[in-house]
């Protein structure tokens, strides 16, 4: 199990994706990178920054139900590969190039 205790937003977070990546469970404080990385309940528990009685009630819990956690390790194992990696990074800038060309991308990356 990893623990990713930030005190305030983190705007990215490598070791969330890496634990992920691993198979490792993880408990996080968000919002920022964890909550945007991590689907609570699913890949990992997200508590709010500086809730210290939120991080230690997560962390009992995952260790007392080994199933869980490792199921959660399954799971951000494969949203991190399926999210991720560089062929689904690839095939979003593929899709956007043709979007482009299309004439219909400059609008959806721009947000108009």
């Amino acid at each position: 199990m990893a623990v990713v205790p930030a005190g305030g937003a983190e705007e990215c977070s490598p070791v969330t994706a890496e634990a992920q990546a691993a198979g490792i469970a993880e408990v996080a404080s968000g919002p920022g990178g964890p909550s945007e990385i991590m689907r609570d309940g699913e890949t990992g528990i997200i508590v709010q920054p500086r809730d210290a009685d939120a991080l230690a009630e997560a962390l009992i819990a995952l260790a007392n139900d080994r199933p869980r956690l490792r199921a959660m390790g399954i799971a951000g194992s494969r949203h991190v590969r399926a999210k991720f990696s560089r062929e689904a990074y690839a095939q979003r800038v593929l899709a956007g190039i043709m979007l482009v060309e299309a004439g219909t991308g400059a609008e959806a990356i721009q947000g108009t």
